[in-house]
């Protein structure tokens, strides 16, 4: 059914909050169906002046979008509205880049649906149908409100090694601002020809933490994929756009002020670049990522 008859705050069918609340509006549900919507702003956290929307965000646009439809039938149900966590991305098409003032429709429908995963494909596009980006997520819908974090209350990363380099500030600046952040922060501990590895403390303060989620902060799998993005920038010395994303993994939570070791390898795949990158948190693997990029 469509919404516009009683439609209520996208935030009442979403646990996302502040920087993180990326949808203006759900705008139909149907049976393993749904729709939303939202007009790109320049203050999106993953907005670069320069290059537009980071394309690492509509992998957040489809899965916020299926949030949104379960925190409706949740709402039918007099429920509270469930949190969930994206657990792996496959086969993602980049084709179009989003500037401010765009106005971006997606779509999901569901392809598998279990008690606590969902398997759906997603798709997006310009208000003039132009496809901005397609692929198939997978989610995991816990039953159960999430806990606010135990942290250590030792001094954050004080067993954190590596270097600064003159080339993350140089990157740092004409990025978003996630981007920025992940360059100012990031430390270099092994650079090879093809092969880098680096430390990106994200500290309480980080602004996607604020909304993902209000009282039990979680590292959003988009910023784990904006990281190796940053780590491919990094190694190659160059800026790179995302096309595609073969598979990517989410297999462990990233809390504030555990730092996340990135390894990254890079190899050249005729115009493009093939990047296959692992993450760790206290040599825990939380996530993997597998994907295309070229000059941007």
């Amino acid at each position: 059914m469509t919404l516009k008859s009683h439609r209520r705050k996208i935030e009442d069918y979403l646990p996302h909050r502040d920087a993180m609340l990326l949808i203006d509006e759900l705008l139909y549900v149907q049976t393993d169906t749904g729709g939303a919507s939202v007009v790109i702003k320049e203050d999106n956290i993953f907005y670069a002046s320069d290059e537009g929307l980071n394309p690492a965000a509509y992998v957040e646009l489809i899965a916020q979008t299926a949030a949104a439809y379960t925190g409706y039938d949740d709402r039918q149900k007099n429920k509270p509205v469930r949190s969930g966590f994206l657990t792996g991305v496959k086969d993602f098409q980049v084709t179009a880049e989003s500037r401010a003032g765009d106005t971006l429709c997606i779509d999901i429908m569901r392809s598998l649906d279990m008690k606590n995963a969902t398997v759906l494909e997603g798709l997006i596009k310009h208000s003039d149908g132009r496809v901005c980006a397609k692929g198939t997520l997978t989610l995991w819908i816990l039953d159960q409100p999430l806990e606010p974090p135990v942290l250590s209350g030792q001094s954050p990363f004080s067993d954190v090694t590596g270097k600064r380099e003159a080339l993350l500030d140089e990157l740092k600046g004409g990025g978003s601002r996630v981007e920025n952040y992940i360059f100012e922060h990031t430390l270099i501990n092994v650079r090879g020809k093809d092969t880098l590895v680096m430390c990106i403390p994200f500290n309480s303060g980080f602004m996607g933490f604020a909304g993902h989620f209000p009282q039990a902060p979680v590292l959003p799998g988009v910023v784990v994929l904006q990281s190796a993005l940053a780590a491919a920038e990094i190694l190659t010395d160059k800026h790179l756009r995302l096309e595609t994303i073969e598979k990517a993994k989410f297999m462990g939570v990233v809390l504030p002020e555990q730092p996340l070791i990135c390894e990254c390898k890079v190899t050249d795949k005729g115009e493009q670049k093939m990047c296959n990158a692992a993450f760790t948190v206290n040599n825990r693997k939380v996530a993997s990522a597998l994907f295309s990029v070229r000059e941007a």
